[in-house]
């Protein structure tokens, strides 16, 4: 159609070429959109899931995360502020590779310098992480401050998954989550639901609180599944940060291309320039070409060879 001149052709005849080339661009998108998604489920199962606790000082968060890695890997002190910096821990939980992340205490005015660059750090590893733990604890009132709602806010606005783990049961003489604190925690973050909030005590060492803790980690492990449950094709799997890049980008040109058309039907006087829509798709094709190693875009010999030896 763009090597032939108009008076050889249907005038309808770019407008019915789009619409069929349209069905098949979409198909196309949810394929790669879902090549992308599992290739994200493979990089957490092999390099491991990302996650970082955080909450107000002296809420326990040193103190769960010696419970979850079954040993002393980080000082505890009831003074709060204890911790000044990110302290990442490996850990296997439930079958599943898991970088622990326990940060400096969030509050609003730091003691000195160090401890206010701690809680910058704090931040930042909160909103790198792919899961988020929010450390609240009961004194014997429900007691979590405006500055882990608001990080934990942006956490959900960023698309990770939160749990709200409330410390120190063990000062309301319980075993269970009352209900009335669980719905004080949803009215700061509305959006959790029931089943992301757990209830436990990190000092005692009561078998019943000891119970709670492995409920808490049985819940991590629904959460970990969920994040790493491959959708129907499990072929992109093994697929590089590189090819990931690259299939996200083919998937934005072949949005742009669907835009396009949209904005056709939207304006059915106006000139279609089939040049333009095919230019945006063979960008898209470029993308698949460096995958694959086949096609114009796939780039020349040195590249390739730079590609291999770096990896």
């Amino acid at each position: 159609m763009i090597d032939f001149s108009e008076d050889q052709l249907d005038p309808n005849a770019p407008s019915k070429l789009l619409h069929n080339v349209r069905n098949e661009v979409s198909q196309l998108r949810e394929l790669m959109k879902q090549h992308a998604t599992n290739a994200m489920k493979g990089e957490l199962m092999r390099s491991g899931i990302s996650l970082a606790m955080f909450g107000a000082p002296n809420a326990g968060k040193s103190s769960l995360l010696n419970r979850i890695v079954g040993r002393e890997a980080v000082i505890v002190n009831a003074i709060p502020g204890t911790t000044r910096d990110v302290v990442d821990l490996h850990v296997d939980i439930e079958g599943w590779m898991v970088v622990i992340g326990d940060t400096a205490g969030l509050r609003l005015t730091a003691s000195d310098a160090v401890e206010e660059e701690g809680i910058r750090r704090a931040r930042q590893r909160v909103l790198d992480a792919d899961v988020v733990v929010l450390l609240a604890s009961l004194e014997p009132e429900l007691v979590i401050t405006d500055e882990t709602v608001e990080l934990a806010r942006e956490a959900l606005e960023a698309g990770k998954q939160i749990i709200v783990v409330v410390n120190k049961l063990d000062k309301l003489g319980c075993v269970v989550l009352p209900e009335h604190v669980i719905q004080s925690v949803q009215t700061h973050l509305p959006t959790i639901s029931k089943s992301r909030i757990f209830g436990l005590s990190c000092t005692s060492r009561d078998a019943s609180h000891g119970q709670s803790i492995q409920s808490f980690m049985k819940g991590l492990a629904a959460v970990f599944s969920e994040m790493t449950t491959l959708e129907e094709s499990s072929e992109a799997i093994g697929a590089t940060m590189r090819q990931k890049i690259l299939v996200d980008e083919c998937v934005y040109h072949l949005e742009e291309f669907l835009k396009m058309c949209k904005e056709t039907d939207n304006e059915p006087d106006s000139d279609m320039d089939v040049v333009i829509h095919a230019e945006v798709l063979r960008r898209a094709a470029d993308c698949l070409s460096r995958i694959t190693g086949r096609g114009a875009g796939a780039g020349d010999v040195e590249e390739v060879l730079g590609v291999v030896f770096e990896r």
